[in-house]
């Protein structure tokens, strides 16, 4: 069960460290979608548990071998729709602007 408070903590873990895009798909047109990127796999793992997603990673990047391993929750299609309507009215404005070009 996704409790408020889990939705709140979503929105502020978003509006730093989240993206709100569309991405071409391969039938020309485009799919909405949410993306997080974060070194910390708890946090990873609970945006996943609320998302009801998954986690992708670990993953390194070769050019900075001392940085830390990341992983990647995201969503897209009709799912990310559906939280970005849900997260709207809990963004920044600039986030905000993402939602309403996608």
């Amino acid at each position: 069960m996704i409790l408020l408070r889990d939705i709140h903590w979503l929105a502020g873990l978003l509006e730093g460290e989240g993206s709100f895009v569309k991405n071409a798909n391969s039938s020309g047109g485009w799919t909405p979608g949410i993306y997080l990127s974060t070194t910390d796999r708890d946090v990873a793992e609970r945006t996943a548990r609320i998302l009801t997603a998954r986690v992708y990673g670990p993953y390194s990047v070769a050019s900075h071998p001392k940085n830390k391993p990341f992983y990647r929750v995201h969503i897209h299609s009709k799912k990310g729709i559906e939280w970005m309507m849900t997260l709207y009215t809990l963004l920044g404005e600039r986030r905000r602007s993402q939602v309403r070009s996608v």
